[in-house]
């Protein structure tokens, strides 16, 4: 994410003073961070192609089909998927997980339903850096046990938006730089 930004502002000197004067980043793991660069690089491929429109020009379905299919030929005969086979297998099965309509739009690089589940996997993440855990009772309260959806709060969901994530960048900023060109 930070080296998009400094690509960035290797172009365009008023972005540049922006971004590392007015509005600096953190670390780029939180979704309000994620989602000013995804809207910084919208922006930046607007100004030289004002139509573009990421909801018509993303291929959102190849984006979505390769998310799962990476993760599925990567995990299938992993440990992981053996240990956790359901969640694998309601991750792998498809639809529940997320539609392209829940993604890289105008505004937001996730809608709702998916910021829900990057919460959950950033307060995982969270939980793993700093070890809360160790020091944290084991065992949540009932209001937690009632709230918590176990489908979405598992390591193939979080492997999946983290995929996601980077194909959607990926591909945007692929658009940038032959825009660019």
């Amino acid at each position: 994410m930070k080296c998009i930004c400094w690509e960035l502002a290797t172009n365009d000197y008023y972005y540049r003073y922006d971004r590392y004067t007015k509005k600096p980043l953190g670390e780029c793991s939180t979704y309000k961070e994620k989602r000013e660069i995804y809207m910084d690089l919208l922006s930046a491929i607007k100004q030289l192609m004002p139509d573009y429109n990421p909801e018509i020009d993303l291929n959102k379905s190849d984006l979505r089909r390769k998310t799962f299919s990476d993760i599925r030929d990567l995990l299938i005969n992993s440990n992981l998927s053996t240990w956790s086979e359901r969640s694998f297998f309601d991750f792998v099965s498809g639809g529940a997980f997320f539609t392209n309509a829940q993604f890289a739009t105008q505004n937001e690089l996730f809608v709702n339903v998916l910021q829900d589940k990057y919460s959950l996997l950033y307060n995982h993440r969270n939980r793993c850096a700093h070890n809360t855990l160790s020091y944290q009772e084991n065992l949540p309260t009932l209001k937690t046990l009632f709230t918590i959806n176990l489908r979405d709060d598992n390591y193939f969901v979080r492997f999946g938006l983290l995929i996601l994530i980077d194909y959607i960048f990926i591909e945007l900023f692929r658009k940038y730089e032959e825009i660019l060109e």
